[in-house]
Parts: structure tokens; C-alpha cells; sequence
């Protein structure tokens, strides 16, 4: 009777089954492809020939020109922005050539280069929104600065063409005035006389400047201090018109008769007190040689 155990086996026990050896998988990307990647020195040059690899369908050379792109991007080629496009074409060349741990990994990689995209952006926005903020407050300290000295130059000038226009007259015939009153209390009347002349006078000045310059300001003439040629543009001038011209002959006419009574007035005080003094010295001299008589 034969045996139920296999002939090779003397005791009976079943031999153990072969181990089945796992099939060996080639990387799709080898020396070649990524020797010919290698040929691209900028990211951007290695970009484009993936991309120009992948359409022709060739996507090991894409995979290995994405890699090499990949490499000279984070030396400085570029920036997050432009890695999350990389990484994002690296994991469409793999999924072509079915290896999905390695396109997992590229995604992953864009995910966290999206990321640092966003923070670049928001940082560069907020540099950006302070040069801006920065720049915004200097041009307004400038015009500040500007508008401030145009109007202390402004001011100035002002004051320079009021002074010109009549205000060292008008001190003038102050100190003339005081000086008058001053030769009266010493009872000098010659010389209190000639004082007050010399105020009466300072003070006709002051007015004619006065009147020239806002004859001037007008823009009806520019003459002298006592007035002349204040209307250069007669005799023709069709700029000025026939009524400004009128009204502006009227406006003379008027302060100069003002003018005349006021210095017939002040003659009149002037003499006035001249002759008071002298009668007052008439006096005194009587009374002196009675006196001594």
C-alpha cells in the first residue's frame, strides 16, 4: 500500500511553497532624462522645456525638467508663487507615468508653497500700503512746509509794500508834529512853525503814495509817488474800458480836492498857532521891556 506523504518526503510533512520574489518596478525618470534637464540653467528655461515635454508626451523628460526647475526655484529662481506652479506640473508628470506616492508628495509640496505664496503677498501688500502711507505724509509735511513759507513770504511782502507805501511818511510827520509842539514849549516859533509845515507835508506824501499804489494794485497805471501817469493807458488803450477809465478819473479828482482841503485845513492850524506864538512872544517882549523900564 503506498503512502499518503510524498515520496521526498520521509516523515510525511508537505514542503513549503516557493516565496513569490515581487516584480521589480523601474524608476520612469532615469539618468538620461534628468542629464538632459540638467542642460537648463534657469528655472524658467527648465519650465518651459517640461512643459514642451509634456505635450509631446513624453513625461519622464517633464518629470526630470520640473525637478531640475524645482532645484534652481529654490536657490532663488523664483518665488512661492512660481513653486506652487512647478510642484503642481511635477505631480501631473507622475500621475501620466502612474506613480501616485511621488505625485502625492508634489501636491503636498504646492499646498504648503500656497501657503508661503500668501504670506509673501500680504507682506508685500502691507510694505507696499506703508511706502504709500509714508510717502502720502511726506508729501503733505511738504506742502505744509511750502504753503506755510509762501504765505510768511506773503505776509512779508505785505508789510514791505505797506511800509513803502506811506508808513515812514506817516512816522514821519508824527516826529515832525511832536517836534513842533515841543519848539512851542520852548517858544520857538520860527522853528515850531517849520515843523508843523514839514508834518503837513509828510503827510500829503503819505497819502499820494498811498493813492499810486493802489492805483497800482488796480492795475490803471503805475506812476510815481505823486500820482502821475496813474492812468498811462489813456489815449487809446482798448484794454481798459471807457468806464473804469472814468470812474478811476473821478476817484482822483475826488482825493485830490480831499487832499487839498486837508492841507488848507492844516495850513490853517499851522498858522494859526505860528501867529499865536507870536503874539504870545509880542507879549512877553512888552512885558519884559516894562519891566526893565
Amino acid at each position: 500500500m503506498l503512502a499518503d506523504t510524498p515520496a521526498d518526503d520521509p516523515q510525511g510533512e508537505a514542503a513549503p511553497a516557493e516565496e513569490e520574489e515581487e516584480p521589480i518596478v523601474r524608476d520612469p525618470v532615469q539618468l538620461p532624462h534628468l542629464e538632459r534637464a540638467h542642460g537648463h540653467a534657469t528655472a524658467a528655461a527648465a519650465k518651459e522645456a517640461g512643459n514642451a515635454h509634456f505635450k509631446a508626451g513624453e513625461y519622464p523628460d517633464a518629470a526630470a525638467c520640473y525637478a531640475r526647475a524645482l532645484s534652481l526655484a529654490a536657490d532663488g529662481g523664483g518665488g512661492a508663487a512660481a513653486r506652487v506652479v512647478l510642484h503642481s506640473n511635477h505631480a501631473a508628470a507622475f500621475l501620466k507615468l502612474r506613480r501616485g506616492g511621488e505625485a502625492l508628495a508634489c501636491c503636498e509640496a504646492a499646498l504648503r508653497e500656497a501657503e508661503k505664496a500668501a504670506a509673501e503677498k500680504a507682506a508685500a501688500e502691507k510694505a507696499a500700503a506703508e511706502k504709500a502711507e509714508k510717502e502720502a505724509a511726506e508729501k503733505a509735511e511738504k506742502e505744509a512746509a511750502e504753503k506755510e513759507a509762501a504765505e510768511k513770504a506773503a505776509a512779508e511782502k505785505k508789510v514791505e509794500e505797506k511800509e513803502a507805501a506811506g508808513v515812514g511818511c506817516a512816522v514821519l510827520s508824527k516826529v515832525q508834529y511832536r517836534k513842533a509842539l515841543a519848539h512851542e514849549m520852548e517858544r520857538q516859533w520860527p522853528e515850531a512853525r517849520r515843523a508843523m509845515e514839514a508834518a503837513i507835508a509828510a503827510v500829503l506824501q503819505r497819502d499820494r503814495e498811498a493813492r499810486a499804489a493802489k492805483l497800482r494794485a488796480a492795475g490803471l497805471g503805475g506812476g510815481g509817488a505823486d500820482g502821475a501817469g496813474a492812468l498811462e493807458s489813456r489815449g487809446g488803450d482798448a484794454r481798459i474800458p471807457a468806464r473804469a477809465e472814468a470812474e478811476a478819473e473821478a476817484a482822483e479828482a475826488a482825493e485830490a480836492e480831499e487832499e487839498e482841503a486837508e492841507a488848507e485845513a492844516a495850513e490853517a492850524e499851522a498858522a494859526e498857532a505860528a501867529a499865536a506864538g507870536e503874539a504870545a512872544a509880542a507879549g512877553e517882549e512888552e512885558r519884559t521891556t516894562a519891566g526893565t523900564g
